[in-house]
């Protein structure tokens, strides 16, 4: 479990303006009532939630499920995970990115593992701060309680670890 066994990690990843779909790791995100279902490719999955001004999230896979459509669009009203993306690794996730968020919410659990950017003590808000003032940061995480190095805000970068399912069960 990263970033250790502890509970109480809440993981943000950064938002890129220039793109309209973030990745959010292998696994499903969300469940019914969906917004809409299909079939087709994961192009097509992201076009469907691209036109559909409601879709907040599409998930894909390339099996079908037990009702023959591998495409399901999620609004507000679509079940909300504790962690998303879960762990059905058949399932890609991604999350539609606001133009005007600069960190999305990704669910509780860590997200990543080190080698870390920075580390840092402080509250919510730093954590937020010291990522949108990092140019190098793509995901922050932090904690009410320190881990073992003292800390309880950890920042990755590209050269960060990354967890096939993120954020992870860590809540």
């Amino acid at each position: 479990v990263e970033p250790n066994g502890d509970t109480g990690w809440n993981c943000r990843i950064k938002a890129d303006p220039s793109v309209s779909l973030l990745y959010s790791g292998k696994g499903g995100c969300g469940g019914p009532p969906y917004l809409a279902v299909h079939s087709g490719t994961a192009d097509e999955a992201i076009s469907y939630c691209l036109a559909e001004p409601a879709c907040i999230k599409v998930q894909w896979s390339d099996s079908p499920g037990p009702d023959g459509n591998n495409i399901r669009l999620s609004d507000s009203s679509s079940e909300v995970q504790d962690v998303e993306p879960n762990g059905d690794t058949g399932w890609n996730c991604r999350i539609k990115a606001d133009p005007s968020v600069s960190l999305l919410y990704s669910g509780k659990g860590g997200c990543g593992g080190p080698p870390y950017l920075a580390v840092h003590s402080g509250t919510a808000d730093e954590a937020i701060s010291y990522c949108l003032a990092e140019p190098a940061c793509i995901k922050v995480q932090w904690s009410d309680s320190p881990g073992p190095d003292g800390n309880n805000i950890r920042l990755s970068d590209s050269s960060s670890e990354v967890q096939d399912v993120e954020p992870n069960g860590d809540t």
